[in-house]
């Protein structure tokens, strides 16, 4: 049987292949900038990052669980939408949960829409929506989040859906991979 982690980081991985990386071009005061010395912005890499890892998560559940695919119904950008063991689940990838109160709101209200949409359309079946994190296994792990823990599901309680235990090590190590594969961009890249 095919190991979905193994899977999921291979997928993931190739991805973060294809990040770019930018030079910021905003003045910052700094005395690296009187040295001439280049800067990156590690904001649009992380940005990157998050978008790899929803693409990564939307890949497995496309491949191991029912994709739902029509969305037209609801008026909102849908992240991953998936139906395993006659339930319905939505998630709204991100890998911080930090945020301001405005999108703190947005994104809570933008989960209830989703799921009261859901539950008319699966009027047989249990809906789950959530904010799914890459930064923590689970929600019982979250902290520095004003978002209650019962709306979100960690990287561990995803990959427990597909019958698969993944621990914080193994995580690491593919954050560890990562890691080496934006050392060596930055290092290459030419400012």
């Amino acid at each position: 049987m095919e190991d979905i982690f193994l899977d999921f980081q291979q997928k993931f991985l190739s991805l973060c292949d294809t990040i770019a990386i930018k030079k910021t071009h905003k003045s910052s005061g700094s005395i690296t900038e009187l040295l001439n010395i280049p800067h990156f912005s590690y904001h649009n890499i992380t940005i990157q990052i998050g978008q790899n890892f929803e693409i990564a998560y939307r890949y497995i559940a496309k491949k191991y669980a029912i994709y739902l695919e029509d969305t037209k119904n609801i008026p909102y950008q849908v992240d991953i939408l998936f139906e395993k063991n006659k339930k319905i689940y939505y998630f709204e990838s991100k890998l911080s949960l930090q945020f301001d109160s405005e999108k703190r709101i947005k994104i809570i209200n933008k989960l209830k829409d989703i799921e009261n949409i859901l539950k008319k359309h699966y009027k047989d079946k249990e809906v789950i929506c959530k904010i799914l994190t890459s930064r923590y296994i689970t929600s019982t792990e979250v902290k520095y989040s004003k978002i209650d823990k019962n709306l979100i599901y960690g990287y561990g309680d995803f990959f427990n859906l597909f019958d698969r235990k993944i621990s914080e090590n193994e995580w690491q190590k593919m954050f560890d991979k990562l890691s080496s594969v934006i050392i060596k961009k930055i290092t290459e890249y030419k400012f």
